[in-house]
């Protein structure tokens, strides 16, 4: 008994052996007839709770990463999309006003070529508004032969006059400054009167005949006289009619034709030509 206990390894190897062999010869036949051995499925049996186990945490971490991914490409795809609509509005906005600013240059070139005046074209490079003074720069001077109190016009009429020169620069000022005056008739009607600045955004024609054909509406031109502001270019629209029965006069608001706070380029028209 004491024998068999001492010798327990070799006893114990020995079936090990045995069994081994067994099993040896069980996996050749179950692979002879395309079945599994009993020790693979005892094996499979074993470790399929942790191999499930371990797919279930691969699917999850998975999914998660799937429905991370596209979020944040939503995300990335939502910032661009929108970098790129600002891009296309500042584009759009650019477009717009090059458009603008083509129409308004060829409306001026043909301005300048129907008109029988000789003018010098102009830009603005300066604006100074005040309660008392509307004028502002233009890039033509001395130079260039402008001369103070010469008409400045654009496409859509006149604008006031050039009030000082430099040699290389002008002030002009706007007609509705207070103290600017222009001699003006009523296109339709022919009735005279001047055209005064008054500091506000729309023009007094006075010394209009208490019974003079005005109505709100008429077209207001320049009359020419005194050869200073050429005749013809348009100053605006009368807006309202005051007639007085103690001076026996009237006088009409006038609506500009244009506004001074708007001008970009305009024209300066020759002193030699203004008496035509």
């Amino acid at each position: 008994m004491f024998d068999y206990i001492r010798n327990k390894p070799i006893v114990a190897l020995i079936i090990l052996i045995i069994l081994g062999i067994g099993l040896g010869f069980a996996q050749k036949n179950a692979m002879r007839h395309g079945r599994t051995s009993l020790v693979q499925e005892c094996v499979r049996t074993l470790t399929l709770p942790f191999s499930m186990g371990a797919r279930g945490l691969m699917v999850v971490g998975e999914e998660a990463e799937n429905a991370a991914r596209p979020r944040s490409r939503i995300l990335q795809e939502n910032a661009t999309l929108r970098q790129r609509v600002q891009d296309l509005s500042l584009e759009n906005m650019q477009l717009r006003a090059h458009v603008i600013e083509n129409l308004n240059l060829r409306k001026e070139l043909a301005f300048k070529q129907i008109t029988k005046f000789t003018m010098l074209s102009a830009e603005v490079i300066g604006r100074k508004e005040s309660a008392w003074f509307d004028t502002a720069s233009i890039n033509r001077g001395r130079n260039d032969n402008v001369e103070t109190a010469s008409a400045v016009v654009n496409h859509n009429g006149l604008i006031g006059q050039v009030l000082l020169t430099n040699k290389f620069t002008s002030e002009i000022v706007s007609l509705t400054n207070p103290g600017s005056e222009v001699g003006a008739i009523v296109e339709r009607s022919r009735c005279a009167g001047i055209v005064q600045g008054n500091g506000f955004e729309y023009l007094v024609m006075a010394y209009l005949a208490k019974d003079a054909d005005v109505k709100v509406g008429d077209l207001v031109v320049t009359s020419g006289m005194g050869k200073v502001i050429p005749k013809g270019f348009t100053i605006g629209r009368v807006a309202e009619v005051n007639r007085s029965t103690v001076s026996m006069t009237a006088s009409a608001k006038i609506i500009p034709s244009v506004r001074f706070d708007q001008i970009e380029h305009v024209f300066v028209v020759s002193r030699d030509s203004a008496g035509q």
